[in-house]
């Protein structure tokens, strides 16, 4: 998929990416910035797949959705989120940066006791001139059965 057409099917396919690092930057002219994960995007995955799990999560997070972002976690780490004073403020500050972001999911790997899903996060940010421009960096996340991270 090409990057400028990540959450919009009317991007231009033209588009010039510059890579940074791991990071890629792409330019287009586009529609608004907010890229939502939504139920049906969630709903396109088994319940009790990984790719499921992580974008329920996501959701969960860009909606600052407190009760469903902390169930995501594994008990211990659940209770130690649930008893910090700072989680619901980190949550909505967290929200804030990832509304305008959306995971692809790469591949996932799973193993007896979990799987590991490689995802490109796709972060839009509008500048002055109308132009939205799309940053991909790439990341893994490990899932154990239960939620155990």
């Amino acid at each position: 998929m090409d990057l400028g057409a990540a959450g919009c099917a009317d991007a231009p396919t033209d588009a010039t990416p510059a890579t940074t690092g791991d990071q890629v930057t792409t330019e287009v002219q586009a529609a608004p910035v907010a890229d939502l994960v939504t139920r049906d995007d969630i709903d396109r995955f088994s319940p009790d797949s990984p790719r499921h799990a992580l974008l329920t999560w996501w959701r969960a997070s860009q909606f600052a959705d407190y009760p469903q972002y902390v169930r995501a976690f594994a008990n211990p780490f659940r209770r130690r989120l649930i008893a910090d004073p700072r989680t619901k403020s980190a949550l909505v500050q967290f929200a804030g940066s990832i509304n305008s972001a959306r995971p692809k999911i790469v591949s996932v790997e799973e193993s007896g006791d979990g799987a590991t899903l490689y995802t490109e996060s796709s972060y839009r940010a509008q500048r002055g001139d109308d132009v939205i421009v799309v940053s991909s960096i790439p990341r893994g996340a490990t899932r154990r059965p239960g939620g155990r991270s």
